[in-house]
């Protein structure tokens, strides 16, 4: 993403189909973490990613 100077690339599946975007945003959310507005200060949610599978059918598209 950096070198192609873009903010959001697609996700395809393994036939090269498209089925979501991922940005910029996403990738700094996952690596940063994010602070938990009802936690203290200094207490960072430690998960970085938590993916739940979407399922798509062909009508999807």
């Amino acid at each position: 993403m950096l070198s192609a100077s873009c903010d959001a690339v697609p996700v395809v599946d393994e036939d090269g189909q498209s089925i979501g975007m991922i940005t910029a945003a996403d990738v700094l959310t996952a690596v940063a973490g994010r602070i938990a507005a009802d936690r203290g200060p200094g207490e960072l949610r430690t998960a970085l990613f938590h993916i739940e599978p979407v399922v798509l059918s062909p009508q999807d598209s």
